[in-house]
C-alpha cells in the first residue's frame, strides 16, 4: 500500500497497525460514526429469568468482567452505558428491553420465555 496506512478499529477508535503492535496511545483519533460503531458491535442476547438482574451482576453473568466488583468499577468509572446514556449506578436494575453497552459489546437483555408444565 504506497503511503497508505491500514486502519483497524479496536474499542471504536480508528487505529494503525503501528499503534495496535505498539500499544502506543492513539493521539488525535477521530472517533467512529456512532451508527458505524454499532454496525461492529458483538451482540450478546441475555434472556433475564425474573424482573431484573443488577448491572454489575450482568456484567459478570454475560462474561464482561471477572466478579460482580469488577463489575462496579467498570460502572463507577463511566464505562458502561444502558439504552445509550451512560450509568453510574453500580446496582441499577436492568428489566428485558433493555440494552447494555460496554466498550464495543452491547447486550440485549431480553424475557426468558416462561416455563411450561409437562
Amino acid at each position: 500500500m504506497d503511503g497508505l496506512t491500514e486502519v483497524y478499529f479496536y474499542a471504536g477508535v480508528a487505529q494503525s497497525v503501528e499503534q495496535l503492535i505498539c500499544n502506543q496511545p492513539v493521539g488525535g483519533s477521530i472517533p467512529l460514526a456512532s451508527s458505524i460503531i454499532k454496525d461492529h458491535m458483538p451482540n450478546i442476547e441475555f434472556k433475564l429469568r425474573g424482573e431484573f438482574v443488577e448491572l454489575n451482576q450482568l456484567l459478570k453473568l454475560t462474561g464482561n468482567c471477572a466478579s460482580g466488583g469488577a463489575g462496579k468499577m467498570l460502572v463507577a468509572a463511566g464505562g458502561v452505558s444502558v439504552d445509550g446514556k451512560i450509568e453510574l449506578r453500580k446496582t441499577c436494575k436492568i428489566r428485558a428491553g433493555q440494552v447494555v453497552s460496554l466498550g464495543d459489546v452491547r447486550i440485549n437483555v431480553i424475557a426468558a420465555e416462561p416455563a411450561t408444565d409437562r
